[in-house]
């Protein structure tokens, strides 16, 4: 009987499943210096030696296996040289024996050699190779077959700008993955690392397959990639997914901000947002894990009368959105959310803002545009004096009560006064026991300097 993983991300799974769906993982248990349990016994599976109660291999079965490994190889060196060339040609006969994977790759057969003419092209009829199945980003999954055997078509949207060094002494860099389905974070290792970093530019849209589906510490899906083909297309590969600038901003589904602050929404989830901006911040660059990254903090205010806090990162940080002759509308937003503390009870209390990601879209319309935002700007330029009216108030009753509290001060220091002078001219009488009060000390549970302290203690007693 075959072993099951007990453990990791593979639990459940057969070792020749792990075996031919996660090649990565085979590939770093067989690097470690000395693996224990469960992990020695996969590792030993790998090499065709046997463990526990099982019959070892004999010296011919390993010999075969081995066999197979290098025609293995040769394929997969066949299947990277033909994404060089134009035509097509057969993978070897798993059955011919191989003696250097390397031999193979460096004396293709004559189909690679020479690419078929137009001419014999036409008549020999179409190519019988099938175009690979796309697959939409929402669709990826996580375990199986289909961990692996995929392949995307997307648009970049963000690339970091240079590699970065793993601990272990290689190179890799992430970038941001979109298509019409979502977006998902791509991290390459590696030679994929080196390969994918100059083949992928920011804006174009390629074909991309190899990676492994592995869950982000954000709860998320995110790629990595150890082994990378990638293929650049045009925007036409990109089905529904439409370039910036020809989209109308008011067929966008919008939602309003008041079922954001109700908290209504995951944490995470991506938004479209419109209003205009009444407050906003100057630009920051803050120092994130050793990476500077610019942050801009605005307030929208919605058609809805509420109010949100939206913060613009990167790029989208370095412009001025404040102009109230605009309608701001905002495409891709992620809602997340913070706790805030009560200045005087101390509570906390679960608050939710907006973010910009790599792929928001942001377009900014005048309110002579069109009539469709003509009619929205009036809506919104309601919900601006309505705003100033209650900020009016507010700041009124703000006033009313620092000035009563000022008053109640004043009132308070002339009534001290005015005991004192009774109390230097002999005059000060306790209200209970009707003696003279010659000194006091004032304390907490002690309401009133007419009384004795002992007095007045007697009194809240009774």
């Amino acid at each position: 009987m075959e072993s099951i993983f007990e453990f990791g991300r593979h639990k459940g799974h057969t070792f020749s499943e792990v075996q031919t769906s996660d090649r990565s993982y085979c590939d770093w248990a067989l690097r470690q210096p000395s693996p224990t349990g469960q992990l020695k016994e996969f590792c030993d599976f790998l090499r065709g030696e046997s463990t526990g109660t099982s019959i070892g291999l004999t010296p011919q079965q390993r010999a075969r296996v081995q066999q197979n490994r290098e025609a293995a190889t040769a394929r997969k060196a066949a299947r990277l040289s033909s994404t060089t060339c134009e035509g097509s040609a057969p993978p070897p006969d798993p059955k011919m024996p191989v003696r250097s994977s390397c031999a193979s790759a460096q004396a293709p057969s004559p189909a690679f050699a020479q690419a078929p003419s137009p001419a014999s092209a036409q008549a020999s009829g179409p190519s019988s190779a099938q175009p690979p199945k796309i697959t939409l980003i929402k669709d990826l999954q996580l375990t199986g077959r289909d961990a692996r055997n995929w392949t995307l078509a997307v648009k970049v949207t963000r690339k970091d700008s240079q590699l970065r060094a793993t601990k272990a002494g290689g190179e890799w860099f992430s970038a941001t993955l979109r298509d019409k389905s979502g977006e998902v974070r791509a991290a390459f290792f590696q030679a994929a690392a080196s390969a994918a970093f100059r083949g992928l530019r920011v804006g174009g849209v390629f074909r991309i397959s190899g990676g492994l589906v592995k869950t982000s510490p954000s709860g998320g899906l995110e790629l990595t990639f150890s082994y990378v083909e990638l293929k650049e297309r045009g925007l036409e590969d990109l089905e529904g997914l439409e370039a910036e600038g020809s989209e109308d901003p008011h067929a966008w589904d919008v939602t309003s901000l008041a079922k954001i602050l109700d908290g209504d929404l995951d944490c995470g989830c991506m938004v479209n947002v419109r209003g205009v901006v009444v407050e906003e911040r100057e630009a920051e660059t803050l120092n994130i894990s050793g990476r500077l990254a610019k942050k801009r903090k605005v307030t929208v205010l919605g058609e809805d009368g509420e109010k949100a806090a939206v913060d613009f990162w990167g790029e989208a940080a370095a412009a001025s959105y404040k102009n109230q002759e605009e309608v701001l509308f905002l495409k891709g937003m992620k809602v997340r959310s913070y706790s805030f503390s009560h200045r005087f009870t101390e509570e906390e209390e679960k608050r939710y803002a907006l973010s910009s990601v790599a792929s928001t879209l942001i377009c900014r319309l005048h309110k002579t545009q069109d009539a469709a935002t003509a009619e929205l700007h009036a809506q919104l330029s309601e919900c601006i004096r309505e705003d100033h009216r209650q900020q009016s108030e507010r700041k009124r009753q703000r006033e009313e009560f620092a000035a009563a509290r000022a008053a109640a001060r004043e009132r308070a220091d002339l009534e001290r006064e005015r005991l004192e002078a009774l109390r230097e001219q002999g005059l000060l009488k306790c209200k209970a026991c009707n003696r003279k009060l010659i000194d006091w000390t004032a304390t907490a549970d002690w309401g009133s300097r007419e009384y004795h302290k002992a007095c007045w203690r007697r009194l809240v007693d009774d």
